[in-house]
């Protein structure tokens, strides 16, 4: 449908929506008017041509076939009229089919989305782990949400929690935990291990996971915008190897307790080291920053 043609049916709401405008009484009427219009001029004018007829006969004869004419023409114009009422009805019946499919779905998402939060909060690692899942499936069916499932994922993953408890539910929550992790990591490759595109990559992530605890977190050849580990504790072994930061990239205070590798990474924008604690053989080898300005204590290694 044409701009001009949304324009007279009605707008855009506050939503990005379209809304319907009501039909004005004066178009009726003018529709009307058209009509009447339309046989009128058609019978004057044909009957200005039918004068001088000589034949009383014939002249007859013409003014019936100009009244028949111009009556054609009124009944044309107004199926015209009524073809373009019929097609407005059936568009708002298109809108209304259209919204009332989006709102169904919209719900569904909503009521999916509320269900794997709940999931979250169980005190069961396999219903956690479940909830994790679900807001995976939704995001990866749903791209407008994906962030905001992201998010949801992070803030699980900033709750307190102490790695080195040997307490058996310790030991579940390590387990849901690094599947959390998992979640987050799979959605960062825009590429297979075989080098053909990664239909499940998320493109745009941003990750904040400041202040948490990760176990053997491995963000190895991703691709991700903006990162915020202020804060983590990096237990056992920490992967960035080859990973791209196309945003700005935060570690200042982590503290890195295992194997700690950036091989190969890449800083496109800020990349904050500052007041980080690092083991002695942290390998930052080959790491790039676009803007050297923009580096705060990175150890960069040729």
């Amino acid at each position: 449908m044409a701009n001009d043609e949304r324009k007279a049916l009605g707008g855009t709401g506050p939503d990005g929506r379209r809304t319907v405008r009501p039909l004005r009484w004066w178009a009726a009427a003018l529709g009307l008017l058209a009509v009447v219009a339309a046989a009128t001029g058609a019978y004057f004018l044909l009957g200005a041509a039918s004068e001088g007829v000589a034949s009383p006969d014939a002249a007859a004869t013409l003014r019936v076939e100009v009244l028949r004419t111009a009556l054609s023409v009124g009944a044309g114009t107004g199926a015209a009229v009524a073809l373009l009422l019929a097609w407005r009805r059936q568009w708002l019946l298109e809108h209304v089919a259209h919204d009332t499919s989006y709102d169904a779905a919209e719900k569904r998402v909503t009521e999916l989305y509320v269900k794997a939060v709940e999931q979250l909060g169980s005190d069961k690692a396999p219903v956690r782990m479940g909830g994790l899942y679900a807001l995976e499936r939704l995001a990866q069916d749903n791209p407008p949400q994906r962030q905001m499932i992201v998010e949801v994922i992070c803030a699980y993953l900033r709750m307190p929690f102490d790695p080195d408890d040997a307490g058996a539910y310790a030991h579940e929550e390590r387990l849901v935990r690094r599947t959390a992790q998992r979640v987050l990591i799979r959605h960062t490759h825009p590429r297979r291990s075989n080098g053909e595109p990664h239909d499940g990559y998320w493109p745009g992530m941003s990750l904040d996971l400041s202040g948490a605890a990760l176990v053997d977190f491995r963000l190895r050849r991703a691709v991700v915008a903006s990162v915020d580990f202020v804060g983590a504790t990096f237990h056992q072994r920490a992967d960035f190897s080859a990973t791209r930061f196309t945003e700005g990239a935060w570690f200042r205070s982590a503290t890195f307790r295992g194997p700690t590798f950036f091989t190969g990474a890449s800083f496109a924008e800020t990349a904050d080291f500052g007041g980080c604690v690092l083991p002695g053989d942290a390998d930052f080898t080959g790491v790039s920053v676009a803007d050297p300005g923009k580096a705060v204590d990175l150890p960069i290694r040729p």
